[in-house]
């Protein structure tokens, strides 16, 4: 396909690699950005939008509402964010590694998955679930016992020679359980295998107590790990057919050929250390 011949992996690094310029225009007002017609809003859980993608002159714009807008200015992939007063650029610096990256990158020819990771020894292991599921507290634990913590909020895929690699981007951990006070970034930009990908899910019900504690591992076939792994899945504009044939074909060779686990689990406040201790014995020894 056309967007998979003219976008190299060497490329998608690059991109990824440039700075973001932040200027600041006094005049810009944020309350009121207004979306093209083939604009992407994501939404909060309450419905308030908290960012929109679209095409602008056909490149990739990112308006963040109340923050500031995020444009790539020309074909090298340079970008350029503008706030209307210095007090927003952490927010805005904070967002472009946490969304607007991974997003311009997906619209670049990546794909982008809604996940938390760690890496074990054979590559990136990601964790999905929906908002509240705690993937951000599972990866971060799962860090502290000593795997390599790779994402919090977005995992970029690519294809590379029949299978699928992850690539790393700058974050911020943001975890209740971390510290009262925000953590440092971490850096650095680079490529690994995906090992493979955990659906987390908790069963309905309120907390438990630690001996009420169970989870279920369960690795899922290509059908079930497809219709698992879409809800996560993000893409950067709808209107394209050719591009989200391509995106769809990425995710139907993933469910096929990358490892995909349905873990269930009882919600516990106390069982944290059980959940990451049957993850490593249930998938990361497995890979």
């Amino acid at each position: 396909m056309r967007i998979a011949s003219q976008f190299s992996k060497e490329a998608l690094l690059r991109r990824a690699s440039c700075p973001l310029v932040i200027e600041v225009d006094a005049g810009l007002d944020v309350s009121h950005l207004t979306p093209g017609s083939d604009a992407v809003p994501w939404t909060t859980e309450d419905g308030e939008t908290h960012a929109i993608c679209e095409k602008h002159n056909g490149r990739p714009q990112v308006l963040l509402p109340h923050i500031g807008v995020i444009r790539v200015i020309d074909e090298t992939g340079k970008m350029i964010g503008t706030v209307n007063n210095l007090a927003k650029i952490p927010v805005l610096e904070e967002v472009y590694y946490r969304f607007a990256l991974p997003m311009i990158l997906q619209s670049a020819g990546a794909e982008m998955i809604h996940a938390s990771a760690v890496r074990v020894e054979s590559g990136v292991v990601a964790f999905c679930g929906t908002s509240g599921t705690g993937k951000s507290t599972l990866s971060y634990s799962l860090a502290r016992r000593a795997h390599g913590h790779w994402a919090d909020d977005a995992v970029v895929l690519w294809p590379h020679h029949g299978a699928f690699e992850a690539l790393r981007l700058p974050f911020r951990p943001r975890v209740e359980i971390a510290a009262p006070e925000q953590l440092d970034l971490l850096p650095g930009i680079e490529f690994a295998p995906l090992a493979a990908i955990v659906v987390l899910q908790r069963h309905p019900g309120g907390l438990v107590d630690s001996s009420e504690f169970h989870a279920e591992v369960q690795r899922l076939s290509a059908a079930e790990a497809f219709r698992a792994v879409l809800p996560h899945i993000y893409s950067f504009i709808l209107s394209d057919p050719q591009r989200n044939a391509l995106m769809m074909s990425r995710y139907f060779d993933i469910a096929a050929g990358v490892p995909v686990y349905d873990v269930r689990f009882t919600p516990c406040l106390d069982a944290l250390s059980k959940l990451c201790e049957i993850i490593e014995r249930n998938i990361f020894a497995r890979h």
